[in-house]
Formats: structure tokens, sequence, C-alpha cells
């Protein structure tokens, strides 16, 4: 979920699986139902209104515990790229925003 303010913004949201399987998604809010067979998601970042975005990757086991995703995040605009292994971070990760439109890329290095 991305939010401004604690209100949820609609982002567009490209999802693709290990075989190669695309889908298109513009929501406020998507739960990932399918993890075991996600390569990697995209999302298209508005011009940032804020300074900064926090990126979070869990899972919650079955015993009710969270855990760190293995995701190697990447934040690309016209004028910043930034990347981050969230296994390295414990799962959370603050990139810097510029004023332009840009693109979150979050790319699953293990299978959880």
């Amino acid at each position: 979920m991305l939010t401004y303010s604690g209100v949820p913004l609609e982002m567009e949201l490209r999802l693709v699986s290990v075989d190669g399987d695309e889908q298109q998604i513009k929501a406020a809010n998507h739960e990932i139902s399918k993890l075991a067979t996600l390569q990697s998601v995209t999302i298209q970042l508005p011009a940032a209104r804020a300074g900064e975005i926090k990126v979070l990757a869990h899972q919650i086991t079955a015993e009710g515990n969270s855990r760190p995703l293995s995701v190697l995040a990447e934040l690309d605009s016209e004028t910043l790229a930034q990347q981050a292994n969230l296994q390295e971070t414990g799962g959370r990760v603050v990139l810097q925003l510029d004023d332009r439109a840009g693109q979150l890329s979050l790319t699953l290095l293990e299978k959880p």
C-alpha cells in the first residue's frame, strides 16, 4: 500500500511471475496472493509530494510471526537511482525521493 499523510494513494503496479506472466493493476491497496510464484513488482510513483518513501517487505509465517523477505528494492527517476537489499536491512528501508515521477521495483532474490 502506498500512502501519503496516512491516506492510501492509487498506484499502477506491474506484477511479474517466475514463468513470465504479467499482471497490470491500478489500486490503492493490493494483496499479493501468490507470493511463491512472484518474481517482481514495479510501482509507478507520481511526482513526489514527500521527500522519502519507506519500503517494507515481510511475510507472515504460519506461526503468525513476521520475517523479512529477501528483496532488492530499486528506485529510479530522472535524477535519482538507489537500491537496497531489504533482507540486509531487516525488511525495511527508507529511500529518498525527488520531485519527479519514477518507479520502484521490488525483485525477490529468494523464494519465500
